[in-house]
């Protein structure tokens, strides 16, 4: 029954035949609305014997941001400790390469000494010179044994205080800028 009624309502909106070509038809054709021509523009107003002067539009000046001044000087801050963090990098490389080659020699002078040591001192031929010399090992009788009631103490002098931490920091910006100039002194 459903169907019945959407094709008789399909039905009712189509046409056949000669109906088709009705142009007359307002279900098939509807009327159109005429164009309308378009309207000239209204033309703008002059002002009698005066004309207008162009003035050129200016943008409002924009203020510096304080948040952007304070960027740009942390950049150049950091970017002056990065400098100086290379210099003092180089520095610290110099003096390592130096130090190496001091290591290098004192290597090879311990070497030459110890060969030398053990061709002066052989324990065969320094038994036999001190028997010759009338050296002989102490007996047990004639060695002695010290015992102290009281315990070691030991005394440390020239002792420094901790320095505190302004005068530590003092002493190491004093030491950062004596890097950088003798940087760039060379």
């Amino acid at each position: 029954m459903a169907d019945r009624k959407r094709t008789a309502a399909q039905m009712a909106n189509t046409s056949f035949g000669n109906a088709a070509y009705d142009l007359s038809n307002t279900m098939v054709a509807p009327q159109r609305k005429e164009r309308q021509a378009p309207q000239p523009a209204p033309e703008p107003r002059r002002q009698s014997g005066r004309r207008a002067a162009a003035q050129p539009q200016v943008r409002p000046q924009q203020g510096i941001s304080l948040f952007a001044v304070t960027g740009f000087a942390a950049i150049a801050l950091m970017a002056v400790l990065v400098l100086t963090s290379y210099v003092q990098l180089n520095s610290v490389y110099a003096a390592t390469g130096t130090m190496e080659d001091y290591l290098s020699d004192l290597v090879d002078e311990e070497a030459s000494l110890r060969s030398e040591y053990n061709d002066l001192f052989d324990t065969a031929t320094l038994q036999e010179v001190a028997e010759e010399a009338g050296l002989v090992e102490p007996s047990y009788s004639q060695k002695v044994y010290l015992e102290l009631a009281e315990p070691d103490n030991a005394v440390v002098y020239e002792q420094t205080e901790d320095p505190g931490v302004i005068e530590q920091v003092a002493e190491d910006l004093e030491s950062f800028w004596r890097s950088v100039l003798t940087y760039f002194a060379r």
